[in-house]
């Protein structure tokens, strides 16, 4: 009772005393009408058992023995100790449960090599070949040749940066780093990005602890320690988004605070219409048999199970562990939730899909494919030439206008034309005479992610709107807008970062006048989410609803976004979306689940059946009950671990 128990009475102690303290600011209305918790029905069940116990035992002991000489039986000490037991079962499986639920995470931890393979300067070597056996080996570090080194295992804590490691065939980095040695690698990035497919890697490329290196030998150069690496990051990020909690979390918050008082008042009326019931008559006296303190101790059986049972932790237990098990599954799937609860409810329930254009739709991989020279007298050797001593200006036709550089009708002809086909058109212009004089004109164009034309069919067909969003010109957006299928009308092109913000909010706003023309339309919250990958998309992640950064972007854009794609492909969207709304759909099941549990246990364990026939539930039978609906709802979110991402076609 006060040891097993003891982590219940405590916790509830510490509640009452946080209400009811001198200098408390909550009013007393509200202390009288939300208080408590799980932990104070649990303590006032046990409570309750285990001192009218003793009440009946001493009760017992001053009445004269029964003429059957059969002792009476009508304590609960046994009830006390398998209610506690029941109890701490419960507690243990929910807390083995929210272990396992994690289970992808710590698969992560898992991929760190304990060791490392370091290789340290060796003095020993004349400059012949020498077998690896012997613990040294001739690496090509420099130009003039190669240098010797020696091969020392070490714990992998204990590298520091710009040290050199070894990476044999089949096994992981122990730190992320640059390849520095070796022609090429292939390495299996599956773990960390979710992508099957290895990765081909050649001599200054890096490499990232967790990957596994399925071609030759390799050498590797420290850049992150143990602590900063890109796995250390991703459980950071996960570990964090698993402590923010869902809006709908708040719903368990609330119900439970008006449980224990509406739980207490319940528990006490069914004693009082029970007692009423037996001392008026109502019922046949052969019920109470030998039981010692008549009607009030029989009663009281009813008000300790209602206790018991209907302590909500299913309704508390119903969206933590389903997001706890959506976010390793996530992690599972190269999918970072850095916003927890709140960011999956938002992408359950997305109505717009915001693409940036550069390094989203387009795999930001620019190249010259078109260039002209304006005067034979600008040739590229003359360029080249002059850079270094003259004043030159090189941007978009906007930046060319604001430096007050003319254009000529047939240049711009010739943009227009580059722009058509999806190109990125870009001038050089320099100072001649104080006059600013065009050199030459460059088309520059960015390849479509495969993917991408699929992926946005694929929203569409699901019911949400597709836009782009682009500081590049109006008619090279258009040209990649119709290459993928996002409509011209659903095109912003020519913005700046922070005017990428104002167009989110605009469209999160249910779009209320249209740019240009001035036509009022309903104003409704539109649940909005960008996708981006670089600095000048920060803005407006951070507006979105739901900022999805593309991991393989800029620093600042993954701290602004809500959920990080490790893998470039697009398809991670899709299961992104598809993925929050299991979460959801999980979370609301549970809910569902644990209030008909409550509403259908509480009922019965009053008596509502008793008279049907004399069917009572009793309060230890009621605290296994609790358990198993504990048990239930834990049990319903990790079937979540076989969820499988949708087929995309």
């Amino acid at each position: 009772m006060f040891y097993s128990a003891g982590i219940f009475h405590r916790r509830s102690i510490k509640e009452i005393h946080a209400l009811w303290k001198r200098g408390s600011t909550v009013p007393i209305l509200k202390r009288l009408t939300r208080f408590g918790s799980m932990n104070l029905l649990v303590s006032s069940g046990v409570s309750v058992a285990y001192f009218s116990s003793i009440a009946l035992l001493a009760l017992a002991a001053v009445q004269p023995r029964s003429p059957d000489g059969q002792g009476d039986q009508s304590t609960y000490f046994d009830s006390v100790v398998l209610l506690t037991m029941f109890l701490l079962i419960g507690r243990y499986l929910e807390s083995y449960s929210k272990a396992r639920t994690a289970d992808a995470i710590s698969s992560l931890a898992l991929l760190k090599p304990a060791e490392a393979y370091l290789l340290t300067a060796s003095d020993e070597w004349s400059g012949s070949s020498v077998s690896s056996s012997e613990g040294l080996t001739a690496v090509p570090m420099t130009a003039k040749g190669a240098v010797a080194f020696k091969i020392e295992n070490i714990p992998a804590d204990m590298l520091e940066l710009g040290d050199i490691v070894r990476v044999p065939h089949g096994s992981s980095p122990p730190a992320d780093g640059m390849m520095v040695s070796g022609t090429s690698g292939v390495f299996d990035e599956s773990s960390l990005t979710g992508e099957s497919e290895p990765v081909r890697k050649e001599t200054g490329d890096k490499v990232y602890v967790g990957t596994i290196n399925r071609g030759d030998v390799v050498h590797v150069s420290v850049v992150d320690i143990s602590g900063t690496t890109m796995l250390d990051n991703i459980m950071e990020v996960v570990r964090e988004g698993q402590t923010r909690r869902a809006p709908m979390e708040r719903i368990a918050d609330i119900v439970t605070s008006y449980f224990v008082p509406v739980v207490t008042l319940l528990a006490i009326s069914t004693w009082i219409i029970w007692l009423a019931l037996g001392e008026s008559g109502k019922l046949s006296a052969d019920v109470l048999g030998n039981l010692s303190g008549g009607w009030p101790v029989w009663s009281l059986e009813f008000a300790i199970a209602v206790f018991v049972v209907a302590c909500p932790c299913g309704i508390g237990l119903a969206a933590p562990t389903a997001l706890l098990v959506g976010s390793g599954l996530a992690a599972k799937y190269g999918l970072l939730a850095r916003g927890g609860g709140e960011a999956f409810q938002e992408a359950s329930r997305l109505d717009i899909v915001v693409f940036d254009k550069t390094g989203t739709i387009t795999t930001g991989k620019l190249q010259v494919s078109d260039v002209k020279y304006v005067t034979n007298s600008w040739n590229e050797e003359t360029i080249l030439g002059i850079i270094d001593e003259m004043e030159i200006v090189i941007g978009n036709e906007y930046w060319m206008q604001e430096n007050s550089v003319q254009i000529s009708l047939e240049l711009r002809d010739l943009a227009d034309s580059w722009k058509n086909e999806a190109k990125s058109v870009v001038f050089v212009a320099a100072q001649r005479d104080a006059q600013w004089e065009v050199l030459a004109i460059f088309g520059v164009a960015d390849l479509i992610r495969p993917e991408a034309s699929n992926v946005i069919s694929l929203l569409i067909k699901a019911g949400i709107e597709t836009w782009m969003i682009s500081g590049d010109n109006e008619k090279t957006a258009l040209a990649v807008a119709a290459a993928v299928g996002i409509p011209s009308s659903n095109v912003i092109a020519g913005v700046l970062p922070q005017e990428k913000a104002q167009r989110i909010q605009w469209l999160q706003r249910g779009r209320p006048v249209l740019p240009f023309t001035g036509t009022e339309m309903p104003s409704n919250h539109f649940v909005v989410g960008m996708v981006g990958d670089g600095i000048n998309d920060a803005p407006a992640l951070t507006s979105a609803d739901v900022g999805i950064a593309i991991g393989s972007g800029s620093d600042v854009a993954i701290s602004s976004a809500s959920f990080i794609l490790l893998s470039a492909d697009l398809n991670g969207l899709l299961n992104l979306i598809d993925l929050s709304k299991a979460v959801i759909r999980r979370i609301k099941f549970n809910f569902l689940w644990a209030a008909i549990y409550n509403i259908a246990a509480i009922p019965i364990a009053a008596g509502v059946i008793y008279p049907a026939g004399r069917v009572r539930l009793d309060p230890v039978w009621a605290s296994l009950a609790m358990a198993l609906s504990s048990v239930s709802v834990i049990s319903s979110s990790l079937l979540l671990k076989l969820y499988k991402p949708p087929k995309k076609t």
